[in-house]
């Protein structure tokens, strides 16, 4: 998977809500089996006061927040906050917050290799193809998580 050159465009993270929008509406047309249990009223939005610019593949990375609302969903959690800034290193950050059941230590190990899955119905394929999506975008995923409490991913995007 690679950013396709002619779907590259500057995303403005202030414009982050229209991305949500859209994310939302993937979401109830391709997985209409959860769709009884997403509402926007679920998702919250933390922006900075500063407009934030990225030059991504939309499509792309729209795929990556699904799979990750998705997830969260899927794992009993009934707040989702979506965020966007700076780090302190100077990587633009998007970051998906739940307080859904958490990650247990050795599954957190696991979560990112292909067909790993602890669901009965699920193909382990999600969070490889965010992590490949966000390689391909010369960035990273990571994962911080308490079983029980939720769990934070946090996708880091370079400045350009």
């Amino acid at each position: 998977i690679s950013p396709r050159s002619a779907n590259k465009i500057t995303i403005i993270c202030n414009n982050l809500f229209s991305l949500i929008l859209s994310i939302s509406y993937r979401i109830f047309l391709l997985y209409p089996s959860i769709t009884p249990t997403i509402s926007l009223t679920d998702i919250h939005l933390s922006l900075p006061n500063i407009p934030l610019r990225l030059i991504a593949d939309k499509e792309q990375v729209e795929q990556v927040l699904i799979n990750l609302i998705r997830n969260a969903r899927e794992n009993e959690a009934t707040q989702i906050t979506l965020s966007a800034g700076i780090t302190p290193g100077n990587h633009l950050f998007l970051r998906v917050t739940d307080n859904g059941t958490g990650i247990d230590p050795e599954v957190q190990e696991r979560i990112f290799i292909p067909f790993f899955t602890t669901k009965p119905t699920g193909s382990g394929i999600g969070l490889t193809i965010s992590r490949q999506i966000m390689h391909q975008h010369h960035g990273s995923i990571t994962v911080q998580s308490k079983a029980r409490e939720g769990s934070t991913f946090t996708l880091l995007f370079p400045i350009v």
